[in-house]
């Protein structure tokens, strides 16, 4: 997948307060893939309508040369959730992609992302 050519996943500010949340959700492309800038304090959401779909958070090596993804796969009907993710196991590290977390999903078919944090 292209990274020039990825989707943004705008990042949703939601009170702490317990006021009502209205999320908007992003529709998956498969074609492309999803980036979201993260802070650390950021939630993915996705959404299946139907059927089990598979979301791929992508890590990055880390200073030790660890990685490890993080899939994410909800049932179809829920919505599934990963988040507070260290900016230095999940962000993108070159400058043109700096702070980037890329997300990419197998079938688009039925399945919307928002991120979330709390304001």
């Amino acid at each position: 997948m292209p990274d020039a050519d990825r989707v943004v996943i705008a990042i949703q500010e939601i009170s702490a307060g317990g006021t009502d949340a209205d999320i908007a959700f992003t529709a998956a492309d498969s074609v492309n893939g999803h980036y979201f800038l993260n802070d650390g304090k950021c939630v993915l959401l996705m959404s299946s309508s139907a059927g089990s779909k598979t979301a791929t958070v992508k890590s990055v090596a880390n200073r030790n040369g660890r990685t490890g993804d993080i899939t994410l796969a909800p049932a179809g009907g829920k919505i599934g959730a990963v988040g507070l993710l260290k900016p230095g196991l999940y962000n993108q590290t070159s400058a043109l992609y700096l702070g980037r977390v890329f997300v990419d999903i197998d079938v688009a078919t039925g399945v919307t992302f928002a991120v979330v944090k709390f304001a």
